[in-house]
This record gives C-alpha cells, sequence and structure tokens, in this order.
C-alpha cells in the first residue's frame, strides 16, 4: 500500500485542515498523521489518497492467483485474506478486532467479471463505454477490519432462495466455470446450516445475503467474511463424480464451521487476538453439530467428535513448551515474537480445546437428559443465546461469558473454568483400587505432560467425571474438584468393571489400575449380550489404546498396556463378525503401530522386531478383520471380506473405516493389498471410486518405484479436477526412499506446486483425519526431510518462512531417534535461521523416543514373540 495525500473535511469545507503523514511509520505497520490544529467538533471525516497493488506473490492481503480454463488459457481471479493483521496491507484503517465499523465498497472492474463483497451490491454504473462497471455495496454492520472481503473474477453460481427467520434471502455458491457442476451440493449443506444456526441460537442472521467463493490457489482453510466466505476450492465443491467420504465429511464441516462464526466471531467477536478461543471453539464445537444436520445423524459426526477435535487437542496441549492459556492478555506476549509464542498463541488449541472444553460444560449442563434436548430446554444453549444477544456487534472477553453462563445457570462457572481457561495444560485422572477386599474405586487427579505426571497443587481442574459400573445399567457422574481422591463406588465381584469418562465428553486423560485395565480389556473382547448391556464402544476404545501409547511415552504405565488393547481389533464376536467395525479404533491403533515399528526401526538392538510387528499386525489384527468383516451394506449382497469395492449404500463411518484399513494395511506390510493397489493404479482405464483412488494413488507410491512415483507427479500435473489433484499430490508424500522425497520437496516449494499445497506436503496433519504430509510417513521419510532441511536450509527458508521450518523441524523431531539428530539439536546446528527454542524442543522430542527404546524396546519384542509363537 501505498500512502498519498490526506485531508480533513468538516461540514462543507473540504480541505480545511492538512494532515502531515509521518510516511517512515509504514515501516511498523502504523501510519501517524498529524494535525496542525485541533479537529473540528462532534465529528470530521479524515479522508486519504492510497494506492495498492495487486499482488501474485502472496495469498494474505488483496491477491491475484491465475488458473487455466477448460481450453488451457490464463485467467485471474483477485480476492482477500485479511486476518489477522493483512487488512491494514489493503487499506488504512484501525486494524484491531475491538475497533469495528461500517464499511461502504464500490470497485471498479472489468465489465466482463463479477464483483462481490460483505454486502449486495447496491448500484451499478458502466464506464468506458461499457469496458469497465463501477460496484457500489450497501454498507456493513459494524464489523472489524479482517472481516471485509473482496472477490472478482470469471465466476458462476449455484444459488437458493432460503427462508429465513427475516424472510427470503439468497445464498450462493461461486466458482470458476470449469468447476460450476459442483457447486450444487455445497449450497443445500449452506442453506441447511443457515436455518439451523438461526433456530439453534435464536438470532437471526443479519445480512441480506450469503456467498460462498470456491478461490483457486486460497492460501488458508477457509475464511469467514460475513456475508462473503472465501476458501479452497476442495474444502466447498463436492460431487459424487470426484469426491471421496473424506471430501464429503470435509464440505459439510466447513460448511457448518465457517456458517456459526456468523454468530460467533462476526456477530460477537473477541476483544483481542488473546481471546481467539471465543471465536474458534465455539466454530469448532458446533462445527460437528451443524455437520450432522446436514447429512444426517447416522453420518456419525458427534461419535467422532473425540477422534477429529478431543484427541489432536490432547496431543497439541502435552507438549510441555507449547502450553498456553486459551485466555490470556496480550501482554502475556508483547514483544515475543518468536516461531514458538507465534504458534502458541495463534495455533490450534484455539479450535481444538476450546472445542472439548465447551462440549465438556455443554454435556455436563444437560446430563439429566437422556437425549439431546430441544434448545430452550438446553441450560447451555439458553445461556449462549443470552451471550449472543447481550453482546451482539459487540466485542467481548472471556470474562462476559463466564459471567453471562455463571448468571444464566447459577452455576459457579467463573471458578469452574479458571484453571481450564486461564492456565495451560490438562490433568489425567488415576483410576485406582483400595479399601479392605481392594474393590472400593477411587479418582484423583493430576497435571499431565510428555513429561509424565506431576503432583496435584492449589491450582486443579474442576474435572466433571461420566462413569459407569459394569454391574449398573446406568451412567453417572461425580465432580473431582480438588487434589483429594474420591470414592466412585465399589465393584460387586470379579466380573465388575467400571468404564471412567464414557463416551470421552471429558478433556483428560485417564489411567486405570492394572486390575481395572485388565477387566475393561476382557469386556471390550466379549460379545454384548444385547444393546443395553455393558460394553467398551468404539470411542472408549480409541481413547483406551491413545491413552495407554500417550501414558507410555511419558513412562505413566507400561507399553505393554497399549499392546494388549491391539488384540481387540482382531476379535470376533460369537457370530464370527468382528467385534469393533467402526472407523474410531482403527484410525487411531493403526497410526499408533506404525509409530512404534518407527520407534523399533530406530535402535540397533530392536530393529529385527520391526518384522515381528508386521507379522502380528498382518496375522492377529488386519487380515482377521479383512477377513471376517460383512461388507453387505445393501439387502442381496452377501460378500464378506473387506476390499477395494465401495457399495453403493455403504455407510459414511463404513467408508471412512475403509480408507484407514486398507491404506495403514498396506503400510504394515500386507502385501496383498499393496499388489491389489499396484495392480489397480496401472489399470489404466479403470475407474476408480474416490474413496478407493486415494488409497491406491498412496499404496501404489509407497509399495512402487520411481517409476510409479513419476507417473503420480504426471497425474498431478494433469489432473483437470481438483479433488484427484490433491489425492495425486497426497500419495507423492509417500515416497519409497531418500532421494524420492527429496524430490517431493524440490517439486513443492517450485511454482508447479500451488502456494495452498505447499504446506499440507510437508506439514504433519494426520492426527486431525485430514490431508497429512511427508511428516506424517514415519521416521525413514521423516530423516529424508530433516537432511534435506540440514543441507538445503537457507532455501526452505526463502521457499516458506523460519516459522513454518521450525514447526516441521519438530514434527520430523517427533518420529526420529539416534545420535546424529541429537547432536545436530543440541549443538543449534540450524541456527540462526531456525530458533533456539524450537531446535531444544525437538531434541526433547527425540529424548523421549531414545527413552521409550531404552525402557519398553525390548519388552515389545519379548510381546511380539509370545503373540505370535501362541
Amino acid at each position: 500500500m501505498e500512502v498519498g495525500r490526506a485531508q480533513v473535511v468538516a461540514g462543507s469545507a473540504p480541505g480545511s485542515h492538512s494532515v502531515a503523514i509521518d510516511r517512515h511509520s509504514l515501516d511498523n505497520q502504523r501510519i501517524v498523521f498529524r494535525f496542525p490544529s485541533p479537529l473540528p467538533r462532534p465529528r470530521a471525516t479524515v479522508v486519504v489518497d492510497f494506492s495498492y497493488t495487486l499482488r501474485n506473490d502472496t495469498t494474505d492481503g488483496f491477491w491475484r492467483h491465475s488458473y487455466d480454463d477448460e481450453n488451457g488459457n490464463t485467467r485471474w481471479m483477485a480476492a482477500t485474506q485479511l486476518e489477522a493483521t493483512s487488512a491494514r496491507k489493503m487499506l488504512p484503517c484501525f486494524d484491531e478486532p475491538d475497533l469495528k465499523a461500517e464499511f461502504q465498497v464500490t470497485l471498479t472492474t472489468p465489465s466482463d467479471v463479477v464483483a462481490l463483497s460483505n454486502m449486495p451490491v447496491e448500484s451499478q454504473e458502466t464506464m468506458e463505454e461499457g469496458a469497465k462497471m463501477k460496484h457500489r455495496f450497501f454498507k456493513t454492520p459494524k464489523m472489524p477490519t479482517y472481516l471485509l472481503a473482496i472477490a472478482v473474477g470469471e465466476l458462476r453460481n449455484s444459488t437458493k432462495v432460503v427462508q429465513t427467520r427475516d424472510g427470503a434471502k439468497a445464498i450462493s455458491v461461486w466458482s470458476t466455470p470449469t468447476r460450476a457442476t459442483e457447486t450444487a451440493r455445497a449450497v443445500e449443506f449452506m442453506a441447511s446450516s443457515l436455518t439451523y444456526f438461526e433456530d439453534l441460537f435464536d438470532i437471526s442472521y443479519p445480512l441480506p445475503k450469503l456467498d460462498w467463493v470456491a478461490v483457486p490457489g486460497f492460501g488458508g482453510g477457509a475464511m469467514e467474511n460475513w456475508g462473503l466466505i472465501l476458501s479452497r476450492e476442495t474444502d466447498i465443491l463436492a460431487s459424487d463424480a470426484y469426491s471421496s467420504a473424506m471430501d464429503w465429511k470435509r464440505t459439510a464441516q466447513v460448511t457448518a464451521h465457517e456458517i456459526s462464526h456468523s454468530w460467533f466471531g462476526n456477530l460477537v467477536t473477541m476483544r483481542t487476538w488473546g481471546d481467539l478461543w471465543l471465536n474458534e471453539g465455539f466454530a469448532k464445537h458446533f462445527e460437528m453439530l451443524g455437520a450432522a444436520n446436514s447429512m444426517g445423524v447416522d453420518a456419525g459426526f458427534m461419535e467422532r467428535f473425540y477422534l477429529q477435535v478431543g484427541r489432536p487437542a490432547l496431543w497439541a496441549d502435552e507438549l510441555p513448551w507449547s502450553k498456553v492459556p486459551l485466555s490470556r492478555d496480550e501482554g502475556d506476549w508483547d514483544g515475543d515474537l518468536s516461531c514458538g509464542m507465534l504458534r502458541r498463541v495463534s495455533g490450534p488449541l484455539n479450535y481444538w480445546k476450546g472445542a472439548s472444553i465447551l462440549r465438556m460444560l455443554h454435556t455436563y449442563l444437560i446430563r439429566d437428559h437422556v437425549e439431546m434436548p430441544q434448545p430452550d430446554e438446553d441450560a447451555f444453549l439458553v445461556a449462549l443465546r443470552l451471550y449472543l444477544s447481550r453482546f451482539q456487534f459487540n466485542n467481548t472477553v472471556t470474562a462476559d461469558l463466564l459471567d453471562t453462563l455463571q448468571e444464566s445457570t447459577g452455576q459457579p462457572f467463573r471458578t469452574w473454568m479458571h484453571r481450564w481457561l486461564y492456565h495451560g495444560g490438562h490433568p489425567v485422572v488415576n483410576v485406582t483400587l483400595g479399601g479392605p477386599d481392594g474393590r472400593d474405586v477411587f479418582i484423583a487427579q493430576k497435571p499431565f505432560d510428555l513429561n509424565g505426571a506431576q503432583q496435584c497443587d492449589s491450582s486443579h481442574w474442576w474435572i466433571p467425571v461420566r462413569y459407569r459400573f459394569k454391574s449398573k445399567s446406568d451412567f453417572e457422574w461425580m465432580l473431582l474438584e480438588d487434589c483429594n481422591p474420591l470414592k466412585l463406588g465399589t465393584l460387586r465381584d470379579e466380573d465388575d468393571t467400571v468404564l471412567v469418562n464414557a463416551d470421552r465428553f471429558g478433556f483428560y486423560r485417564v489411567q486405570y489400575d492394572p486390575r481395572i485395565a485388565a477387566s475393561l480389556l476382557s469386556s471390550a473382547m466379549s460379545t454384548p449380550e444385547d444393546d443395553d448391556s455393558f460394553r467398551v464402544g468404539p470411542i472408549d476404545l480409541a481413547a483406551m489404546l491413545d491413552d495407554a501409547f500417550v501414558l507410555a511415552r511419558s513412562n505413566a504405565l507400561h507399553f505393554n498396556e497399549f499392546l494388549n488393547l491391539t488384540t481387540t481389533l482382531g476379535a470376533l464376536r460369537n457370530t464370527g463378525s468382528p467385534l469393533y467395525p467402526d472407523s474410531s479404533p482403527w484410525a487411531v491403533a493403526l497410526p499408533l503401530l506404525l509409530r512404534t515399528r518407527d520407534l523399533l526401526t530406530g535402535a540397533a538392538n530392536i530393529q529385527h522386531c520391526t518384522d515381528l510387528l508386521e507379522d502380528y499386525v498382518t496375522g492377529n489384527v488386519t487380515v482377521p478383520f479383512m477377513a471376517s468383516l460383512p461388507t453387505v451394506q445393501s439387502p442381496g449382497d452377501p460378500r464378506v471380506g473387506l476390499d477395494f469395492v465401495v457399495g453403493e449404500d455403504d455407510k459414511l463411518d463404513f467408508r471412512l473405516m475403509r480408507m484407514a484399513v486398507l491404506e495403514n494395511a498396506g503400510l504394515l506390510g500386507d502385501e496383498e493389498v499393496t499388489r491389489k493397489a499396484l495392480q489397480l493404479d496401472g489399470g489404466g482405464g479403470v475407474d476408480l471410486h474416490p474413496d478407493i483412488q486415494r488409497v491406491v494413488y498412496s499404496l501404489a507410491v509407497a509399495g512402487g518405484n520411481a517409476t510409479v512415483y513419476k507417473r503420480m507427479k504426471s497425474k498431478y500435473l494433469d489432473a483437470e479436477e481438483v479433488h484427484e489433484e490433491v489425492r495425486a499430490l497426497h500419495a507423492l508424500t509417500y515416497a519409497p526412499n531418500e532421494d524420492l522425497v527429496a524430490d517431493v520437496i524440490r517439486f513443492t516449494i517450485s511454482d508447479a506446486v500451488d502456494p495452498q499445497n505447499k504446506v499440507r506436503v510437508i506439514s504433519r496433519m494426520s492426527i486431525t483425519g485430514v490431508f497429512g504430509g511427508l511428516l506424517d510417513r514415519g521416521a525413514a521419510t521423516a530423516r529424508a526431510v530433516y537432511r534435506f532441511f540440514k543441507a538445503e536450509l537457507e532455501a526452505m527458508v526463502d521457499a516458506t518462512d523460519a516459522c513454518k521450518v521450525a514447526a516441521w523441524l519438530q514434527d520430523a523431531a517427533d518420529v526420529m531417534s539416534g545420535a546424529e539428530f541429537s547432536a545436530d539439536l543440541n549443538s543449534k546446528a540450524f541456527s540462526p535461521l531456525v530458533d533456539d527454542q524450537s531446535q531444544a524442543a525437538a531434541s526433547r522430542l527425540v529424548t523421549l523416543n531414545q527413552d521409550w527404546q531404552h525402557r519398553f524396546g525390548e519388552s515389545t519384542c519379548g510381546w511380539l514373540q509370545d503373540r505370535l509363537s501362541g
């Protein structure tokens, strides 16, 4: 942005005050206006002349991006991305979230393009003999600068007129002409979410229209600009021909997430970026409810909340150097612009942990309802309605939310939530046995991170604990509010057991006494007698697997506890079908088994056990499961055995499970699965279902050679559809050797890969169930990435930025071990381009892996040998 002159307009005397501009202040993102005399009262207007050049080397501010049309001709689209502090790059403004303003936008564009902004067009005027068009848009409501939005390009739309609480409003999805056929289903998702949230929050969507533009090359995921949401094409475009189960799930969730921001973030905005969780935590929480409303409860969105939100939050919150309060004063980080601080302030905990705590609260407040209550009977929603109504068009801090919740419910929310919101970290709840005969069950809390459990102190958590004894028919609740152990009850007999944090509504880990763990394992391996009988459900099993792995990593329990739990995955019912055909336990267990293989591979004395692990998984887990799984999802289809065929009536969860099991089975040594993937990939004219295309592409590259890799790169470059393009790019991250991994990175930082995908190719993201890159591919690939970074560090920083490289270094270290890496990191070999804090964190992760190898390497080998010989 270039600033020209400025003048004061007061009444009818334009230019009555000249304004001096301190141009040097532009370097620190400030403009200083110096007035020679006091401004007129009661109101004065400062008119500033400025110019802004659209850039195509960035994806923030007001930028442009090129794409090819159906004839291979280059076309351009311009769009904005102003969150968090890029509005100041585009125009002079007070660029802070609490300084809300009304905006009236006027755009002059070529007459053959579509121009969109937050509000509808008020008037249009042709110019230059029809060559250009001036578009004047209606004034916006009061809103922060980061929500201002513009999109200009050759666009086509699908539109639906929806009856809202304020009358008929148009909802549209816009795309480039070649993607126009993929917009219709997204409009339905938008309409469903908009009307659902209006009814849920009891406040009308206040703008007269809602547009969504699928922007080629969009840098973020999606941006909730009020009235004009912008996103990547893959986040909103969907069709039966191109979209996999994961694509449909993501489109439904992203749609609900961004539209829920119309209330949480846009209507009511956090006062400072230190309370970002008030925007993103609520949007993440209601994302799952909105997606379930759009796709139906059978889609299982609420059941996957733990997998997609709670579990990633626990992992991120357990890094000792990454703990940060959800609500914090900006002074807490004033002047500290290190990569570590920036990640902590703006990172994913605002989304995942914020949503997890809200879900815990919500569930506790409606604990007396067997089914989800109506909004008017939901104490949590009633309180949120008051919050939104009271603070609409204004800004809030966390205390405002807590005061409103406390006022509405009569519960001491300020006390309950203090440790959760104003301190970092989370607890582990220990479940122990005691009493005269060892059958009394007690619970107690301790702070927990990867350094292990610490002693409970005066700064403890308020913890709502949902539990069920096997000998009882109902779930119960107990509040754990201090460091003192509480008695849950007494086991009735030797067959009795207890499940704590049932369905994982609480944001904490659970560590069981070994006797309770053994009895839960026995229950998990048993066929339930009926629907009401005690059972370790799929979410509970997934969480127990994850807890056991992480607790063992911190030396809080023995790793055999995790291995024992994996035996449930191959277990069968009395009828011969699997006990756990659900996606959640498989989505947790198989990646953790891959990590276990990496740990075994990383130490010379236990490397030979890698083959034992693969033999165990193939022989005892994946193959028995796949062979016995009924794949009939529609009447009259008697097939048994998981394969590469997608049934017309397959449910979403079944489709997600198939993708996870087939892909990970191949990666864990199932040669038959890999052989089939290579056969399908080389089949030329074989028309692969989108679900299968991702699995086949990935396993073909992982199990193939340089020829297969080059063929996949060509598929990416030649892809005519964005979902297929992303799947081919995803497959390249399975490059099977160090040379090809280096080629992937060079290819990624070249102009051949859009800026939006560069980060995704490298970053570790699979913990959330979405696109995962090279650093999700295990220790061998991580070592190759690490060595490339070390050799080409300056080029990597130039192509991305130092903070991204620092984060990637930590992700690589998380799955690595060995003296080479420890020596580099301890000697600060990546300085000065990577900050010392990030290198120290990476070094600690390597040490954790080495500690595991010393403690559990030989015992893991022994467990595997015993299992295979038995």
